[in-house]
């Protein structure tokens, strides 16, 4: 049998590598990983979740190995392509956000905190903690004494790269005591950068009631201050 040329030893290596940088981007939005930086965690972590997905394929990829090995890898295109479809994108970008509600389970989380890789484990920064908490009334106090009030969900984004600024995608009234009121009118989200913030307060969404600009004015008060309470 033949060695590999160089070429080939790239192709395998990009192989095994891109399954697992697929399966952790599509995982990455729902769950904090412990470093974005290119490191042996990095590494280790594509390994792993390139293997999940190679394993699970443990009865198909043999095939294509045995045709590569007798020189019939250019006879099967349509099959080879299948494989590459399947193997390397489709399945760890559907694994992903599977794993990911797998790993934010409780008792799953409990366990890996054995080993280091909880959830909070994995979180490198208080801020990328706080903004990966779900939806939440947010109340943003700034240094020159000014309070924005507004709702983080979906449409929201902070950003951890180093800057730490925040978008909130509605903006709401507040009340004397800093309780919510009504929307502003026609706002569509407001940006704040790092350097105005001074601390922020996030409170829980209801799992029932009005979101984004519908809810009644009085009502995003009273919701905020029960989860106060409840906090």
């Amino acid at each position: 049998m033949n060695l590999p040329t160089s070429l080939e030893a790239v192709a395998v290596i990009i192989l095994l590598f891109i399954p697992g940088y697929v399966f952790q981007q599509s995982m990455r939005r729902a769950i904090p990983f412990v470093s974005k930086a290119v490191d042996a965690r990095y590494f280790f972590s594509l390994i792993v979740c390139g293997g999940v997905v190679h394993l699970l394929y443990a009865w198909w990829t043999p095939t294509l190995i045995d045709w590569y090995l007798d020189g019939r890898l250019r006879d099967h295109p349509v099959a080879v392509v299948i494989w590459i479809v399947t193997v390397v994108f489709v399945t760890p970008a559907i694994l992903g956000p599977i794993m990911s509600w797998v790993l934010m389970t409780r008792w799953i989380d409990q366990f890996l905190t054995l080993w280091g890789l909880s959830g909070v484990q994995r979180t490198t920064t208080a801020w990328m903690y706080s903004t990966n908490l779900g939806p939440r009334w947010v109340r943003v106090y700034l240094k020159d004494g000014t309070t924005i009030g507004g709702l983080y969900e979906s449409r929201s984004f902070s950003d951890d790269t180093g800057s730490k600024d925040i978008f909130l995608e509605s903006v709401y009234n507040l009340d004397a005591n800093g309780d919510f009121e009504d929307p502003v009118p026609g706002n569509v989200g407001i940006w704040i950068a790092h350097d105005t913030i001074s601390p922020i307060m996030f409170f829980r969404l209801p799992e029932e009631g009005p979101r984004n600009g519908s809810i009644t004015a009085g009502e995003a008060g009273r919701i905020a201050a029960s989860a106060e309470d409840r906090e």
